[in-house]
């Protein structure tokens, strides 16, 4: 009898180990899917917010070289005024 109950304790150590050996390595599958799904949707926020950022940095860019033109403009009209 203590034969058959120590074979049935291996087995059922065995059974138990494998399972949890199984889950162990089903969970760090679904934690590393997790952090590939969180890191894709990290890069497309980053994505959408330069697509909407780019636009207004360059128009802004577009509007202080305009700004600076006329600056440079008036000042030399200025300047042909007192020349002149």
């Amino acid at each position: 009898m203590s034969d058959y109950s120590s074979v049935i304790s291996a087995v059922a150590t065995v059974g138990l180990v494998a399972f949890s050996v199984f889950q162990w390595i089903s969970l760090k599958a679904r934690v590393k899917e997790s952090a590939k799904s969180r890191y894709a949707s990290l890069i497309l926020s980053v994505e959408e917010i330069m697509q909407k950022l780019v636009p207004d940095l360059l128009s802004i860019h577009s509007l202080e070289a305009t700004r600076h033109a006329s600056w440079e403009l008036d000042e030399r009209r200025a300047a042909d005024h007192v020349v002149g």
